[in-house]
């Protein structure tokens, strides 16, 4: 905690942004003199509605002065596809993305329960009109994000409801597995934490100013509709930089600092945490991120049931959207580590990933009967859940002391995959640190602490004779 003396006039926004524009924005590690001057972390007072030139200052400092080490794009241009829709916010006309070097900011919002125009296919062609994106039609939080990204000196604006056709199965089976790319190479997410719904804005830009209280708390985060969404939980892990917006007081996240609106957080010389994926200060999440590029299968294991028992906990509209709405996450964990999934199950690990165990109140949880939409080459195809994995159920799941590590003694089971291609039954390779730890030698070998043991039986067959879909 920061004192200040109170005998001191406290700066303002205002009169920083004034200082900032006397400067003309000439920005470097050499040359900061009005940040230098300021006191780092004290005080200052905001104004009702948001000054858009400090947002613009926030862009420019990282943009110019950080640069990439505050993100992962090598990391996800690997996937980027060739065309991205996005709205262009000086025409207000939906346009494709296909220059390599385009860059997009995306919002992160709570839909809600009022419905609300979205893309579809038969609108897509009047939406490429310059000014078809009339503002009597879109939703406040949108219009707001528009206004946002416009003000900062960025182009375009890329959102699910307007940048990927809702009626078509086969666009939403090609861009919503994508939201690693989407999210991960944004300029900017721009996050409406106070809200619950699109209509309702982000505060500092709508006509009633934010309330002037005690600013951000835990708690306040803690209350938020948006931190009960599935969705919403996928998307702020996978953007490197957060604009937030509260209810109170308007943040910057990004890999190294955090700044807020109303005190002197910029700090031009970042302490050097490494670089990692999954690193959000204002949300404190308690997951461990990964440090690349070292990635080591017990970071990995700690991580992973960290993120899977958080995502238990959050609601989805639609039971189909489970595996979509952290599917992006389980991507970025492969690009970084190599370590692959099938259905949110970690293949090397699936000797143990498997014996994941649920609440102990059984009624707490039940089967989820949505399908998973899988896109194909002229087609998609509705598959349902699978009940062996966690991702198959709906209700909380445990990934704590009941379960153990990934990294630990399994049962020597073998794991088939069926190459849709080919046809043929492929062995999933498991771990080296679980091959290290079996015994083919031992037969009095004993199952992991979590399991049922019986004495059996066992006859092994060509698994080319048996293949069992769930």
């Amino acid at each position: 905690m920061y004192y200040q003396r109170t005998r001191e006039h406290p700066p303002t926004v205002t009169d920083i942004c004034d200082l900032l524009e006397v400067s003309n924005g000439s920005y470097t590690q050499g040359d900061a003199s009005v940040w230098l001057d300021l006191e780092p972390y004290y005080g200052r007072i905001r104004p009702p509605e948001i000054d858009f030139r400090l947002l613009k200052e926030w862009n420019r400092i990282c943009g110019n002065v950080h640069g990439d080490p505050c993100g992962l794009t090598s990391i996800h241009t690997k996937r980027r596809p060739r065309m991205i829709r996005s709205i262009d916010v000086d025409a207000m006309c939906i346009v494709d993305l296909r220059n390599p070097g385009a860059k997009w900011v995306a919002p992160s919002y709570v839909w809600g329960k009022r419905e609300f125009k979205v893309l579809k296919g038969t609108s897509l062609e009047l939406l490429r009109c310059p000014g078809a994106l009339d503002s009597s039609w879109i939703p406040d939080t949108i219009l707001d994000a528009i206004t946002v990204t416009r003000m900062i000196g960025e182009r375009y604006l890329w959102t699910d409801s307007l940048c990927i056709i809702q009626v078509s199965p086969q666009d939403k089976a090609t861009f919503i597995p994508l939201m690693e790319v989407i999210y991960g190479l944004a300029t900017l997410t721009i996050v409406a934490l106070s809200g619950e719904g699109a209509y309702d804005g982000l505060p500092g830009l709508q006509k009633a100013p934010p309330p002037d209280g005690l600013g951000f708390t835990p708690a306040d985060r803690n209350r938020s509709k948006y931190m009960t969404r599935g969705w919403t939980f996928q998307e702020i892990l996978l953007s490197r930089w957060l604009l937030i917006f509260t209810q109170e007081v308007v943040f910057w996240e990004r890999q190294s600092a955090t700044w807020r609106e109303d005190a002197n957080w910029e700090i031009l010389d970042p302490v050097n945490r490494g670089l990692t994926l999954f690193r959000n200060s204002v949300f404190n999440f308690d997951h461990e991120g990964i440090h690349i590029p070292k990635a080591d299968p017990e970071s990995i294991n700690r991580m992973y049931q960290s993120l899977v028992s958080d995502y238990g906990k959050r609601e989805l509209t639609y039971d189909g959207d489970a595996l979509a709405a952290i599917e992006g996450i389980l991507a970025s964990i492969q690009l970084t580590s190599g370590f692959g999934f099938t259905w949110a199950l970690p293949k090397s690990f699936l000797g143990v990933a498997i014996t994941w165990s649920t609440d102990h109140n059984v009624s707490s949880v039940r089967r989820r009967k949505a399908t998973y939409t899988i896109a194909t080459k002229h087609d998609t195809i509705q598959v349902p859940y699978p009940s062996w994995s966690w991702i198959g159920w709906i209700g909380p799941n445990l990934f704590d002391d009941l379960f153990g590590s990934l990294v630990g003694e399994h049962a020597g089971l073998e794991f088939y995959m069926l190459d849709g291609e080919k046809n043929w039954l492929v062995l999933i390779e498991q771990n080296q640190s679980f091959i290290q730890m079996e015994s083919s030698n031992n037969p009095h070998r004993r199952a992991p602490p979590t399991w049922r043991e019986a004495a059996i039986p066992f006859r092994r067959e060509d698994p080319s004779r048996r293949c069992y879909r769930d």
